[in-house]
């Protein structure tokens, strides 16, 4: 005999709870935070930028990578619009520069990163108010 206690007539066990999705609001506010935290520290910031700065090197290999066969394949084409194959080269200079920019402050930064220069800006209110403002003005830049 089970010493399990039997619930009452017509309750069932509860199921999954659902899980209530953040609105756009609380989920820019959570966003806002999270930016102001990893700014208000000399460390988090330079990790950060760390981060976003392999990663655009990742992206920028790849993207260079099709890039040249699209240049190559468009090339070929005794036919291929001028005009497309001068975009294509011109378009992967560019990316091709960036990459070479984004390799050589890839070691500053990560030296910053290995210093672990540990300075935190207090209170991080304001810094939040910064966030906000380059969040609601895309088109501001600097």
């Amino acid at each position: 005999m089970s010493r399990r206690k039997k619930r009452p007539h017509g309750l069932k066990k509860a199921g999954p709870k659902a899980v209530r999705q953040p609105t756009p609001d609380e989920l820019e506010a959570e966003t806002i935070q999270e930016a102001a935290h990893i700014f208000g520290c000399a460390f988090e910031t330079a990790s950060d930028l760390l981060s976003q700065c392999q990663n655009d090197i990742e992206d920028l290999d790849v993207s260079i990578t099709f890039g040249g066969a699209g240049l190559e394949i468009w090339t070929a084409q005794p036919e291929a619009p001028g005009e497309l194959v001068e975009v294509l080269r011109d378009y992967l200079e560019a990316r091709r520069r960036h990459l070479v920019a984004l390799e050589a402050l890839e070691p500053r930064i990560r030296a910053l990163v290995d210093a672990q220069v540990h300075m935190h800006i207090t209170p991080t209110e304001p810094l939040g108010d910064i966030v906000r403002k380059h969040i609601q003005s895309p088109n501001l830049r600097g």
